[in-house]
């Protein structure tokens, strides 16, 4: 269970008893909550929190130094193309992978003259469990480029991991999507609000 407290040292320990040498390290578990903080249970928003940002981090933190005297390794972290613009009914989500971009941009300049090469990867959506959706829908929206497969996101952050990239945002749209996020007003967010779907979010219960 990597939100329990010491899920880092777990992993850790369990690598170095049985001399496993790590020389790629993949942070990508992660969740997804729909709903305003004011209504999330506060154990979700606790276990959302050590998911993406406590136990990545220190997973980083043990199995760098290796990493360092070695001269070499790669580390990957998942974030998202939310971590570019506040996101409302998923904050703690986004907040999380905002977390993620500045954490592994500052971890790349860290280690940058050791060999060892940090990406982070901010893919839009992914057709995984993480949207009910039907396969007829979920089809449609691969072959439009809105959602990628898993297969493919994690080909193109392995490859731009493998070629010492800071940075992965997979597919034309992610792209186009982190640029427009990146220079979006936070006024430009209130229209939101008012979809539908957003709003019958906002207001259960």
């Amino acid at each position: 269970d990597l939100t329990e407290p010491t899920a880092a040292e777990q992993i850790f320990e369990f690598c170095e008893q049985r001399a496993i040498e790590v020389d790629v390290l993949i942070n990508n578990a992660g969740m997804l909550l729909f709903n305003q903080l004011e209504r999330t249970d506060p154990a979700r928003i606790d276990t959302i929190i050590a998911l993406h940002c406590t136990t990545p981090t220190r997973l980083c933190q043990l199995f760098a130094p290796a990493m360092r005297a070695r001269g070499g390794g790669h580390i990957l972290l998942m974030s998202s193309v939310t971590a570019w613009t506040p996101y409302p009914t998923i904050s703690h989500y986004a907040a999380t992978k905002a977390y993620l971009r500045s954490f592994g941009q500052s971890l790349w300049y860290e280690l940058r003259g050791a060999g060892v090469t940090v990406t982070t990867v901010f893919p839009s959506a992914v057709d995984t469990p993480f949207y009910s959706l039907g396969e007829g829908t979920r089809r449609w929206l691969r072959r439009l480029g809105v959602m990628l497969s898993a297969e493919e996101v994690a080909r193109k952050a392995l490859r731009a991991m493998h070629r010492g990239r800071r940075k992965c945002l997979p597919g034309l749209l992610t792209k186009i999507e982190a640029a427009i996020c990146a220079v979006l007003p936070a006024w430009a967010l209130l229209p939101v609000l008012r979809i539908p779907a957003v709003k019958r979010i906002l207001e259960r219960i």
